[in-house]
């Protein structure tokens, strides 16, 4: 959902259950059983990126969350940590830390990675061969003919290592994009002053952002009818992604969808290419009235709280305003 200039996306990843439309489709779940919450609040200048409840049973393999894969122009690019300048090619070994300014790095593009959690960090420049994107593994074929089963290219690389059959494993980090000369010079400096932004909460219930430049609270809350405790949104009916503005006591402006496309299911298994309109509830702290909206089904004030039950469709966020009584 968006408001303001500001947004946020949320998914629950869960590879153990699925189907396969690649060749014959086929009820599919994936040998590792990768399960995460991930979530992402796009707020001004930076992008804050939240995963928890990350799990696999595989044994074999590590679990990695990818920071960046960027297409090297010239071997001689070097990439700006936190520890050192990495001039090598090829490279590999794991980011190091500023006693100031904690952990990051500069991709070759200038986009800048603050990685909040303690979590390690692996960085490569190296000559990186992969399938075309055309190839399917799974029948060998090639939808583009005259592609190249295999390509290859120098990329640099990192991403943060979860290991091996990570139970509740999680990570932190902002993405500051596009930064000019200068602050790529100073990132250090630029992260260590950046108090414009708040984590209040990271956990398998909700993902929760405050902006405070622009005193929007994001929420990223994936479980129904769970009381978020200490937040002007106290539970939503349903996994929902919520938005609130405060810039004042008396008034405060919601945006809210419920990502249920709700797609008609015409026998089991298959469903229509369409979006049905479904409920969700959305319980504030307080005492509220609403402007007329004609999705608002209805505003109920309970002792001192009131709930606010929108009709939502198609995925898309639904924005309204509301006046303290």
């Amino acid at each position: 959902t968006k408001l303001d200039g500001d947004g946020i996306f949320g998914m629950i990843l869960n590879e153990g259950k699925g189907t396969n439309a690649d060749g014959n489709e086929s009820n599919l779940g994936f040998p590792g059983r990768l399960k995460a919450k991930k979530s992402v609040f796009s707020f001004g200048n930076k992008i804050i990126c939240i995963g928890t409840d990350i799990s696999s049973i595989d044994e074999k393999n590590p679990t990695q969350t990818n920071i960046f894969q960027s297409f090297l122009t010239d071997t001689k690019i070097s990439l700006s940590t936190s520890g050192e300048i990495i001039k090598k090619f090829p490279y590999e070994g794991k980011l190091k830390k500023d006693s100031k300014s904690g952990n990051w790095l500069i991709d070759p593009y200038g986009n800048g990675y603050h990685i909040l959690s303690d979590t390690p960090v692996q960085i490569k420049k190296a000559n990186q061969q992969s399938y075309h994107n055309g190839y399917s593994i799974n029948t060998g074929q090639i939808n583009n003919p005259k592609g190249a089963k295999e390509t290859v290219g120098n990329f640099a690389s990192a991403w943060i290592n979860h290991g091996m059959a990570p139970k509740d494993a999680s990570y932190q980090y902002v993405i500051y994009p596009f930064l000019n000369q200068d602050d790529q010079n100073n990132f250090g400096k630029k992260i260590k002053k950046d108090e414009s932004f708040e984590i209040k909460r990271a956990d398998s219930i909700p993902h929760i952002v405050l902006n405070k430049e622009t005193s929007t609270t994001a929420y990223v809350v994936f479980g129904a009818n769970q009381n978020l405790e200490k937040e002007i949104l106290k539970e939503v009916s349903a996994p929902a992604l919520v938005m609130i503005s405060h810039k004042d006591r008396n008034s405060v402006t919601i945006s809210a969808v419920q990502p249920d496309l709700n797609f008609p299911e015409y026998k089991p298994g298959k469903f229509r290419n369409y979006s049905q309109a479904v409920e969700l509830k959305i319980t504030l702290e307080g005492k509220w009235d609403n402007l007329p909206e004609n999705f608002i089904k209805k505003v109920e004030v309970s002792g001192n709280t009131t709930i606010i039950t929108l009709e939502c469709i198609d995925g898309l966020p639904r924005e309204f305003k509301m006046n303290k009584l």
